[in-house]
């Protein structure tokens, strides 16, 4: 974990602390709004800590979709059964699918265009060689990787 990820836990930490103890107080003299917002940072606390804790490996798009899905879910029954801890954890858990999604959406692209290059340069070899077999593979690797970046939008 790098530094900056170990400050933003600590942050986090922080956050969960100083709600608790805003709730805690608001419901000993009666104040609702009080203990409502201290509920509140301890929950934020709670989302910020998840995403900063969230693992480094990176998920491909099937799993990113999973993950969001989980996290919506998790986030419904925390609304539900008025945890709003739960309720964050879900709603982070969906922010980091996203991120993860986008990233493999990116990566499929970057990929697709590699491969789109490679195969238009075989394409243009097979043609200078007059090798039709070469030339026919590297339009079919050039169309593969156009495909792959369409499909990756």
């Amino acid at each position: 974990m790098n530094k900056s990820k170990l400050a933003e836990r600590g942050e986090a930490k922080i956050e969960i602390v100083t709600g608790a103890i805003q709730e805690v107080v608001g419901r000993s003299i009666g104040n609702d709004t009080m203990e409502a917002k201290g509920a509140a940072h301890r929950a934020a606390g709670h989302a910020r800590d998840e995403v900063a804790g969230a693992p480094e490996r990176k998920l491909n798009r099937a799993e990113a979709a999973v993950e969001v899905v989980a996290g919506a879910a998790q986030q419904a029954v925390g609304r539900v059964a008025g945890d709003t801890t739960l309720e964050a954890k879900g709603k982070a858990r969906k922010v980091v699918g996203t991120a993860h999604g986008l990233a493999a959406r990116r990566a499929e692209h970057r990929e697709g265009k590699v491969q789109e290059i490679a195969g238009a340069a075989k394409k243009q070899v097979g043609r200078l060689l007059d090798d039709p077999v070469q030339e026919v593979s590297g339009a079919a690797k050039e169309l593969t990787g156009k495909a792959r970046q369409a499909l990756s939008k």
